[in-house]
């Protein structure tokens, strides 16, 4: 297990995706493809840029992150 995922961050992060995924499921149809694709990549991406800075070795890629 690396080590960004045992940072509170992390697990804030990923039960922000499952909740997400939990609130959109009983969108309709018509909004599949729009808002409810826009709000799972919003929230995807926040364990995602955490985990890739954590993969960073120098200070000034860790700090874009």
């Amino acid at each position: 297990m690396f080590r960004f995922q045992k940072l509170n961050v992390c697990i804030l992060a990923k039960e922000i995706v499952i909740y997400n995924y939990k609130l959109t499921k009983p969108f309709p149809e018509y909004e599949k493809y729009s808002s409810v694709q826009q709000m799972n990549k919003a929230a995807i991406s926040i364990p995602s840029n955490i985990a890739e800075e954590a993969s960073r070795n120098g200070i000034k890629d860790r700090i874009n992150f």
